[in-house]
């Protein structure tokens, strides 16, 4: 019975000591609880920025053709995609003009912002 005993003792230090050694418990932000609960969900609303030539502008659906360049922050190669685009997004963009755009979106990006270079 003494052995049981202690060995339940023992189990609960070693077990409080455990917890007792997680860092920042308690000092996080409600922000930054929230992202870290969403896993990559969060990040993906941030902004990314990127640069590209323009391949085609079709105001009607109200999209956006880029080949843009290798996009490092999402570990993505160089590539055609298409965008679509955030109200009054267009300004003077023509195909082949080279640009500086931001996206946000997962799975359907949006251009939230885009300048000619």
């Amino acid at each position: 019975m003494k052995f049981l005993a202690l060995g339940a003792a023992a189990a609960l230090s070693f077990s409080s000591a455990a917890f007792a050694q997680h860092e920042g418990h308690g000092q996080m932000t409600a922000e930054q609880h929230k992202q870290m609960m969403a896993g990559d969900g969060a990040a993906s609303e941030k902004v990314t920025h990127a640069t590209g030539v323009v391949k085609a502008v079709d105001a009607a659906k109200g999209t956006i053709t880029i080949a843009h360049d290798p996009i490092a922050a999402k570990k993505w190669p160089a590539m055609t995609m298409t965008f679509k685009l955030n109200k009054g997004g267009l300004g003077k963009v023509r195909a082949g003009q080279r640009v500086k755009f931001c996206f946000e979106g997962e799975g359907s990006y949006t251009v939230t912002k885009m300048t000619r270079i």
